[in-house]
């Protein structure tokens, strides 16, 4: 079984995330992000 995440490390990264995220991956390891804000964006991007 493959399960690959990406990576975000102190905030969450919009392009980051749209260039390396595939339909196949299982997420995003979120750490030290340092505001809510990027907490808030890493929710819309998932519940969209």
């Amino acid at each position: 079984m493959k399960n690959f995440m990406i990576g975000m490390y102190g905030k969450f990264d919009s392009r980051k995330f749209h260039r390396d995220f595939r339909d196949n991956f299982y997420g995003i390891e979120a750490c030290l992000f340092e505001h809510e804000s990027d907490i808030e964006k890493t929710k819309r991007i998932y519940s969209s």
